[in-house]
């Protein structure tokens, strides 16, 4: 007969194996998530993806595709600025512009001076500003983007300079542009777009009231109606679903064969066996079928017959197999084995009944 094996992949529990059961000296050989263990040669990604880089700080560091695709544009992302005041300013006091309430070293970016030249980031001060030492005087500037953290017309926004060639800072004239770039919108289903704006589509069963509110609308004679108490469902017969009937509208329809419903709302479902539907008194867990585990013993019982070759025994934990020249045979509720359990062995069935 053919010999029963232990599948690892199933039948070992998962987590009983440390690491260390399996590969000597893994804590210096494997990668560990917290990087205590470095590589030891090149590493190849096999063509696979690197996800959640973060940006690169010294010289040797990875780069991801965000900085890369910010120097490949020659675009320089510039540190967050406070506000955006699109307004000529003196440049000095303490401003209040766009719902801002600035203070002394906060940063704001200028988009509209006289002066193009003095277009830019300036770091705010009760006497004269000055500029921030990441946008020094006399410095060379790539094409800047820029990003104002609060305000209310320009929180949340991105800004550009557009200015061609090399910035000289408070020397080149500098125009400064919101970017658009990344706000475009598309309208998905039931719904329609505007420029900017979003509306509902309106169609059957779709309308605004008077306050300028989406309501369901009643249309024709279908189960759902709609008036001015509510939205309801037009009554059926006793012992009725509701169905798809082959209009493709809804219809009211009574329960038939194996399960029936009570003016109750109560449903009642064919169980008999062999037909009709399981419930779960017809499963049978863990039983320990009867007869001697004593080293001589190969007959054993069950309490009730198994439908449809669902049996399944298992002997100290493994699943036998049924048949002739395998672990068991069965007939009825009588349970041939193939072989002789010891002393102290455990069988146990899971069957439908």
């Amino acid at each position: 007969m053919s010999q029963t094996q232990i599948r690892g992949s199933t039948q070992i529990i998962a987590g009983s194996i440390s690491v260390d059961r399996l590969v000597s000296g893994w804590d210096s050989t494997l990668l560990k998530k917290d990087g205590s263990v470095a590589l030891t040669a090149n590493w190849s990604a096999g063509g696979f993806l690197i996800g959640s880089l973060g940006d690169a700080v010294s010289a040797q560091d990875a780069v991801n595709l965000r900085t890369l695709q910010s120097y490949v544009n020659g675009i320089a992302i510039k540190p967050a600025v406070r506000g955006v005041i699109a307004t000529n300013q003196t440049l000095s006091g303490l401003p209040t512009s766009d719902g801002i309430t600035y203070v002394a070293n906060d940063v704001v970016l200028l988009t509209a001076q006289t002066s193009a030249s003095q277009n830019g980031p300036w770091a705010v001060s009760s006497g004269s500003w000055t500029r921030p030492t990441w946008w020094a005087a006399a410095s060379s500037q790539k094409p800047a983007l820029f990003y104002a953290t609060e305000g209310t017309t320009y929180h949340d926004t991105k800004w550009t300079t557009i200015t061609d060639g090399t910035i000289t800072v408070d020397t080149t004239s500098v125009s400064i542009t919101q970017d658009a770039s990344g706000t475009a919108y598309s309208n998905g289903n039931g719904l329609s777009l505007t420029g900017n704006t979003f509306a509902v589509k309106l169609g059957n069963g779709v309308q605004f009231d008077g306050s300028n509110n989406v309501a369901a609308k009643g249309y024709g004679t279908r189960l759902v109606t709609v008036d001015s108490n509510g939205i309801g469902i037009t009554d059926g017969s006793s012992a009725q679903l509701i169905v798809a009937n082959g209009s493709g509208n809804a219809a009211w329809a009574s329960m038939s064969g194996d399960a029936t419903i009570s003016n109750t709302g109560a449903v009642a479902v064919n169980h008999a066996a062999g037909s009709g539907f399981l419930k779960y008194t017809d499963l049978v867990y863990g039983e320990t079928p009867s007869g001697s585990v004593n080293g001589s013993n190969t007959s054993f019982s069950l309490a009730s017959t198994p439908q449809n070759s669902s049996l399944e025994l298992f002997w100290n934990g493994v699943l036998l197999e049924p048949g002739s020249g395998n672990d068991y045979t069965i007939s009825g509720t009588t349970i041939t084995m193939l072989f002789t359990p010891a002393t102290g062995d455990k069988l146990r069935a899971y069957y439908t009944k």
